[in-house]
């Protein structure tokens, strides 16, 4: 049976005729070097970073959040508004995620 965060990881590909001209956001998985993370930020402005949560880590999350009612967004792309403020393990393996320190020690300079 799919989980919540199967249909999130594995998203319907069909495009709605609003969306045609939206830009292309790279994403890589977690296990990219560094180097090639920001890179990509660098060149685009932002990245999608996928698989530092397992689907089963998230799932029970989207379980609460259940069924998205709203038309803005597609049943297969559940929207997550506040997830770090909801869920301690998306807080912790986020925000505290050492590819995006080490990714901003590559990115941010300190200026005096």
């Amino acid at each position: 049976m799919a989980t919540f965060s199967d249909k999130i990881h594995n998203p319907d590909k069909r495009q709605k005729p609003h969306q045609k001209n939206n830009p292309e956001i790279a994403a890589l998985p977690a296990s990219s070097p560094i180097e090639d993370i920001a890179n990509i930020i660098r060149r685009d402005g932002g990245i999608i970073i996928k698989n530092f949560i397992t689907p089963e880590e998230a799932d029970p999350h989207y379980q609460k959040v259940g069924k998205y009612e709203g038309t803005l967004f597609p049943p297969t792309n559940l929207p997550s508004s506040g997830f770090a403020g909801k869920s301690p393990t998306f807080a912790h393996k986020g925000i505290n995620y050492l590819a995006y320190h080490e990714a901003a020690k590559l990115l941010l300079k300190e200026e005096s």
